[in-house]
């Protein structure tokens, strides 16, 4: 009888130590398995020094322009700016925070351009780069209906 109850007061002390490690390892597990689409990645930059940011210049030659393509505008813009006037709808990644400082170049293809997405007639092709670290972060090609006829 006093072996069975020291096995239980055993068990007891060896389950109070355990028990919240492997607790907390879970809550760590449940923690990493968060999607990462829920993380920020580029945040709130607009109160940064507009000289830290890329220029304008920097910006314009950072997109290749197709033969026949003109430059229209290179705009310093928020992230949620340009979903809201280029997209038609907010900020539906939560990577990039809505006040996120970007510059939104657009080049004309008045004769059309090739895409993955298929051909576009008398295009615009808008690319977006985050203005803090000149990374790209979307290109989107409006014109009529893509076809891979042309």
């Amino acid at each position: 009888m006093k072996k069975w109850i020291f096995g239980l007061a055993f068990l007891a002390v060896v389950g109070s130590a355990v028990y919240p490690q492997f607790s907390n390892a879970q809550n760590k597990a449940e923690e990493i398995s968060q999607p990462l689409q829920n993380i920020q990645i580029y945040n709130d930059n607009s109160s940064i020094d507009k000289n830290k940011l890329m220029t304008k210049e920097v910006a314009m030659e950072k997109v290749h322009i197709e033969k026949d393509g003109k430059l229209l505008s290179a705009e310093l813009v928020s992230w949620n700016k340009f979903t809201n006037d280029v997209l038609g709808k907010s900020n539906s990644l939560a990577q990039i925070n809505n006040k996120r400082q970007v510059w939104v170049v657009k080049v004309s293809y008045p004769k059309g351009i090739d895409t993955r997405g298929g051909y576009f007639k008398n295009a615009t092709q808008i690319s977006v780069f985050d203005a803090e670290t000149k990374e790209i972060l979307n290109v989107t090609t409006q014109g009529d209906s893509p076809s891979r006829d042309h």
